[in-house]
């Protein structure tokens, strides 16, 4: 009889693109963002701005500047995309390639494998922006990431800044300051092995082969 070979062929036909899908799925499932690290820091804290015309800073704008092993150069993540904020304000802003310029050069600097720094630099400014004023906090990389070095083997694909609290306030001495409560958080996915493509590829060769002859 040759009902067997026809529903035989029939079923290869109906199950070869749900075995494929489930031979790859395991194999890109791991790109699915996923928070990989977050630091949770107050910027400006302690710090006093003073000017001598009596300039007064209204708003802030925290973001990132990388450094290269030897902090030679140093590259800013959100200036001047980051946006300002206020006395009392709350919120989060995400980095990513459409929101910060640097952002694919950033994101290449804290996944290389190389001892670098990260600043987090705490800028303000007055409603004109006539005067801006800024400082910077450092840590390694590998004291950030709590890693050898820094993300190597993974693909950054945001850096979200959430902003808990925000506040100016003017000393007994007249001194200006401000301070950011801040949680900076890295999202991405690891980055598959050549191995992990070359398997899902033989195997799917494999089967469309097989599938070819089951058609003979």
């Amino acid at each position: 009889m040759t009902v067997v070979p026809n529903q035989t062929r029939h079923i290869h036909r109906a199950t070869l693109p749900a075995m494929l899908i489930a031979l790859v799925a395991p194999a890109f499932s791991a790109r699915a963002e996923t928070l990989l690290h977050s630091y949770s820091l107050v910027t400006g804290d302690g710090w006093s701005f003073l000017d001598p015309n009596g300039y007064v800073y209204t708003k802030a704008k925290p973001h990132l500047l990388h450094t290269a092993p030897g902090y030679g150069s140093s590259l800013p993540l959100g200036r001047p995309e980051a946006p300002w904020w206020r006395d009392g304000e709350t919120g989060s802003f995400d980095f990513t390639p459409g929101t910060a310029t640097n952002f694919a050069a950033f994101a290449s600097g804290i996944t290389d494998g190389q001892l670098g720094g990260v600043y987090f630099r705490h800028m303000v400014t007055g409603d004109d922006e006539a005067l801006f004023a800024y400082k910077d906090e450092f840590l390694l990389e590998s004291d950030l990431f709590g890693t050898a070095s820094d993300l190597v083997g993974f693909d950054i694909t945001r850096i979200r800044m959430v902003l808990h609290a925000m506040d100016f306030y003017v000393d007994t001495d007249g001194r200006q300051h401000s301070e950011a409560t801040l949680t900076w958080e890295f999202y991405g996915n690891p980055i598959p092995e050549p191995a992990t493509f070359a398997y899902v590829g033989a195997t799917a060769l494999a089967l469309l082969r097989r599938r070819r002859k089951s058609n003979r």
